[in-house]
C-alpha cells in the first residue's frame, strides 16, 4: 500500500473514531482496527492521537477551502450573491455537520479550540483572501460600489468571512445554517449596491 494512501486511510478512521466516540474515548488501536491496519503502523505515521486530530482538522479546512474557492471561480455561476453564500457555506458548513451530527459535538468543539488555533486561523486567511480577491472583481466590474465608505474588499471579506463563522451559533440544522448565510450575504451584497444606485 502507498505511503499517501495509507496515511489517508488512518485519517479518515480517525474521523470516523472521532465523530462516533470524541478524542478522549478514542485510542490508537481503535484508529488502527477502523482503518484496517496495525497500531505500530499507525504509530509509525503519527506519535499519538492528538497529532491525528489536529491532521484530521488540516484536511477537512484544506478540503474545505479547496471546495469553497473552486465556488467563488465558478463561471457558470453569475450570481455574486449565490457564489458568496455556496462559498462560505462550503467553508463553513462542514465543521458545523459534524459537530451537529456527532453525539460528541460539545467535546469535538472543545479539542478543536484546544488543538487547532492555529490551523483555523491559517485556513481563515487563506479564504478570507480567495473572498477578498471576489469582491476585488465585483468592485472592479462595478458590481458592488466600496467607494465613499471606509471598506475595502478586504474589510469586508473578513467581516462576511467571521459572520459567516458566528452565524453557526446555535443552529441546529444545516438548513438554518444556509439561511442565515444566505441573509447575511444578500444584507451584505444589498448595502453594497445601494451605495452605487
Amino acid at each position: 500500500m502507498q505511503e499517501g494512501v495509507k496515511r489517508q486511510l488512518i485519517l479518515d478512521a480517525g474521523l470516523t473514531q472521532f465523530a462516533h466516540f470524541g478524542l478522549r474515548k478514542t485510542s490508537m488501536q481503535d484508529i488502527a482496527e477502523q482503518a484496517g491496519i496495525s497500531r505500530a503502523s499507525v504509530y509509525s505515521y503519527f506519535k499519538n492521537k492528538e497529532e491525528i486530530f489536529r491532521c484530521v482538522s488540516v484536511d477537512v479546512h484544506e478540503g474545505a477551502l479547496t471546495k469553497a474557492s473552486s465556488i467563488l471561480r465558478d463561471p457558470a455561476e453569475p450570481v455574486l450573491e449565490t457564489r458568496l453564500a455556496n462559498a462560505l457555506y462550503a467553508r463553513h458548513g462542514r465543521f458545523l455537520a459534524l459537530l451537529l451530527e456527532s453525539p460528541q459535538g460539545a467535546e469535538l468543539e472543545d479539542e478543536y479550540c484546544r488543538l487547532c488555533g492555529d490551523v483555523v486561523i491559517d485556513y481563515s486567511k487563506k479564504f478570507n483572501d480567495q473572498l477578498k480577491l471576489c469582491i476585488d472583481l465585483a468592485e472592479s466590474s462595478g458590481e458592488l460600489d466600496l467607494s465613499g465608505r471606509s471598506l475595502t474588499p478586504d474589510r469586508v471579506a473578513t467581516v462576511l468571512n467571521l459572520s459567516a463563522a458566528g452565524c453557526k451559533r446555535g443552529c441546529t440544522t444545516m438548513g438554518e445554517y444556509h439561511e442565515r448565510v444566505v441573509s447575511l450575504v444578500e444584507m451584505t451584497v444589498s448595502g453594497l449596491r445601494q451605495a452605487s444606485a
